[in-house]
């Protein structure tokens, strides 16, 4: 569930754990075709646990397992492990 800090309301979605691994979970998002997204920035993601692949209500869950803050941008981002530039580069988004 993405809340963008400006709009205020929940987008729903429900994404397919791509992890090889069974001790974390890895999940991939394409915006326009998991959810559509309408502004750049920060949103609050919520992740809950459920056994039902199409619901989105989640009060129809097993329960919230993780929230985090996510910025979203415009361009597609690489992430660089070690790059010294990646707090100025995000810090500096317009």
């Amino acid at each position: 569930m993405f809340n963008h800090d400006e709009e205020n309301v929940d987008i729903p979605c429900v994404l397919v754990n791509t992890s090889l691994f069974e001790r974390y979970q890895l999940f991939s998002f394409t915006e326009g075709v998991d959810a559509t997204l309408k502004y750049t920035g920060d949103y609050v993601l919520k992740v809950y646990e459920q056994d039902n692949p199409t619901n989105l209500d989640p009060l129809n869950t097993i329960g919230l397992v993780h929230i985090e803050e996510t910025l979203v941008f415009k361009e597609p981002f690489e992430y660089k492990v070690n790059n010294p530039n990646i707090i100025r580069d995000i810090n500096e988004l317009s």
